[in-house]
């Protein structure tokens, strides 16, 4: 995921980047930018994910360089850093994700990433580097989420199911939805599925059904999840 930083204090940028880099290695940092018109510069070049925006800099304000990158489909998300919050309320005209308060500390900066919202550039891209660690003939393995299409349960194990394979690892399905809420629906009482795949809700025979892309098999949806998964698809 791509960070923009904007500040134009160099301590202030300095301390968040290092922040940055110690809870989301993973993360890419744009060049660090100490005013607006050097951020919309490093933007022509790689578009953000997630915007860092003090509100108070000399000429543009942050609240000002949110409103332009809101004009980007998707948007990133913005983020808004200032040391006096009682001025960050006009700031919220932009709907931003938030806000932080300086001095900016581990805690603080940590929640605001755990609340990105789906709607933004951000959790997309948070949604593609999320994976499942289990374990196959006693190694350790991954699989991204976003291969992931269906996982249900298998006696005492649970299936994995993508669109080229399907295998077995030892969970609980509670579990998944509790540590992937982002992605995974249940289904029924012993399936849960990727909601980003859902293409299709039905019934016949008195039984719903849902069908997600790259599968042909129908997969049973429960009377109870029914309402809620026919929701999502609309």
């Amino acid at each position: 995921m791509n960070v923009l930083i904007v500040d134009d204090e160099p301590l202030a940028r300095a301390r968040i980047a290092r922040l940055l880099q110690k809870l989301r290695p993973d993360f890419s940092l744009l060049p660090l930018a100490c005013n607006a018109n050097e951020a919309l510069k490093i933007c022509g070049d790689v578009m953000p994910d997630l915007a860092l925006l003090d509100i108070e800099m000399p000429g543009m304000s942050g609240i000002e360089l949110a409103q332009k990158l809101k004009e980007i489909e998707p948007p990133p998300a913005i983020v808004f850093i200032t040391a006096y919050p009682d001025k960050a309320l006009p700031a919220f005209s932009v709907l931003p994700q938030g806000y932080l308060v300086k001095p900016i500390d581990e805690a603080s900066l940590a929640k605001i990433i755990s609340g990105l919202q789906l709607t933004h550039r951000a959790q997309t891209a948070l949604k593609q580097q999320e994976a499942l660690d289990y374990l196959e003939n006693g190694m350790h393995k991954q699989i991204l989420i976003a291969d992931i299409r269906l996982i249900k349960t298998e006696d005492k194990y649970l299936r994995v199911v993508t669109p080229t394979r399907s295998f077995l690892i030892e969970g609980s399905l509670k579990k998944l939805l509790n540590d992937f809420p982002l992605f995974f629906v249940r289904a029924h009482r012993n399936t849960i599925v990727n909601s980003s795949y859902l293409s299709e809700v039905g019934h016949d025979h008195n039984k719903h059904w849902l069908k997600l892309i790259d599968l042909d098999d129908k997969i049973e949806i429960s009377r109870r999840e029914w309402p809620n998964l026919k929701q999502l698809l609309k």
